[in-house]
């Protein structure tokens, strides 16, 4: 009998080869009683091989039983023998615990120099023999938070960080001993906080109320953002929550009020002159106070004042609208000139949306500069305002030649316009279209909207805007 190595489901099975040896003159063969797996092939005769990856149905334990036959050359029987290969094919090691936002295993916050609750990971295996070991990731072993060991016989997380660290994000991988086969686990850490703050995240939290909203923290609000702070929420996240906030907003604050808070909340600082013109001109461009608070986040300034409370200064995602000022800032002119307004968040974040990513329309075009305009000065909201034709066209030229109009140039376009729409209105009424007046009125500005959108000047300003 031979005993084979364990195998697993959905991992290639070691490659064993089965061949009768030769005999001189005489003719060998063997045959395979009973069942067989559905990686064992048998190509020949007297040649066949356990090769491939082990199914689902190849589960159990196996016994194959092969018989060697020896003939005389007139096919005669000359001896027989037989051989059992004996084998095992494991459930796969699996973990709903992978790399993914839905499931991870959270490390909470910890405190450096003071030891951890150990955290096992072997309950968050499943499948396998039951033999796994535990080894960081290669690519991660470096981000491994000094002062923690991994056991790599029983997964248990254990020890005393000895450095301060921003949450970040790990895998682990548990390895089925007998198979090789192997599951990326993902860790959450919530970061390493000091062991001895200077001050508690709820001063924290009540500090933020003082500088953002001006006032003292309710009881409600205290509990809930220490709370969060607690739970691993970083620092930097909580100041962005804070500007975010309908109270905040309703403050009616000017974005140089605006920066200058951010200075003071996360650099304990009035800002420079140069960095405040710097920054209100980011949020003049139609950058959220998010992206403001993340390019904060990073200075030592806020890192040190987040140690200080025993916090981490952490990290923070951008909407679209936050991705590409030149994106940014075409949208905002859209709104400023097709619909007279400022720009609302959710349209501002949708139409930089299309552009950051390329999207698609209910035609199945490409949203550019061109399709995007578009559908400003076509919108609902835009044909309300009932602009004349002499309004219309000065708004094309501040939107799509980024100028004013010159006196002979809108006295030329709004000839062409009415002349265009009395000629449309004409073709309806003598062939009875039943198309409507404003339909027909709003056909021909598209056909002036088209020859401005195709101008150099337009073509210059979205160069001028990286589109």
């Amino acid at each position: 009998a031979a005993e084979l190595p364990a195998m697993a489901v959905g991992a290639d099975c070691p490659y064993t080869m089965i061949r009768a040896s030769e005999a001189g003159s005489m003719l060998t063969e063997f045959s395979v009683s009973g069942e067989t797996p559905s990686f064992f092939v048998q190509a020949a005769p007297n040649w066949a091989a356990l090769t491939g990856i082990a199914a689902e149905e190849d589960q159990g334990t196996w016994a194959l039983t092969v018989t060697l036959t020896v003939r005389n050359v007139d096919g005669t029987v000359f001896d027989t023998a037989s051989r059992t290969l004996a084998f095992t094919v494991y459930p796969a090691i699996d973990s709903e615990y992978t790399w993914s936002d839905e499931k991870k295993i959270e490390i909470p916050l910890l405190q450096r120099g003071t030891e951890m609750e150990p955290v096992a990971l072997a309950p968050y295996v499943s499948g396998g023999t039951g033999s796994v070991s535990y080894a960081v990731y290669d690519g991660h072993a470096d981000e491994w938070p000094a002062g923690l060991t991994l056991d790599k016989q029983t997964g248990v997380i254990s020890g005393a960080p000895t450095e301060i660290r921003d949450p970040t994000r790990l895998i682990v991988q548990a390895t089925d001993t007998l198979t090789g086969q192997t599951v990326d686990l993902g860790l959450s850490f919530a970061g390493v906080r000091d062991s001895a703050p200077a001050k508690t995240p709820e001063d924290y939290v009540e500090r933020a109320y003082s500088v953002i909203l001006s006032r003292e923290a309710d009881e409600a609000g205290l509990a809930h953002w220490t709370a969060e702070l607690s739970s691993g929420a970083s620092a930097g996240a909580i100041i962005a929550e804070f500007f975010k906030s309908a109270e905040y907003l309703s403050r009616g604050l000017s974005t140089e009020e605006t920066v200058t808070l951010c200075y003071q909340a996360m650099l304990s600082r009035d800002p420079d002159a140069e960095g405040l013109s710097n920054w209100t001109a980011l949020l003049n461009d139609g950058y959220s106070t998010t992206k403001l608070v993340s390019e904060f986040i990073g200075s030592d300034e806020f890192r040190a004042i987040c140690e200080s409370y025993g916090l981490t200064a952490g990290s923070i995602a951008l909407s679209e609208r936050d991705l590409n000022g030149n994106v940014t800032r075409f949208i905002e002119r859209c709104y400023t000139y097709a619909l007279e307004r400022a720009a609302d968040e959710g349209g501002l974040n949708l139409w930089c949306g299309h552009l950051n990513n390329g999207d698609m329309n209910e035609l199945g075009e490409p949203y550019t500069p061109e399709r995007v305009a578009f559908g400003f000065v076509f919108s609902d909201e835009s044909k309300a305002m009932a602009r004349s034709d002499t309004d219309f066209i000065a708004m094309l030229y501040r939107l799509m030649l980024d100028r004013e109009p010159d006196a002979d140039g809108l006295a030329n376009w709004v000839s062409a316009l009415e002349k265009n729409t009395a000629a449309e209105i004409a073709y309806d009424a003598a062939f009875e279209t039943g198309r409507s007046e404003a339909d027909a009125i709003d056909q021909t500005r598209q056909n002036i909207y088209a020859l401005f959108a195709a101008s150099e000047e337009f073509a210059l300003m979205c160069s001028n805007f990286g589109l």
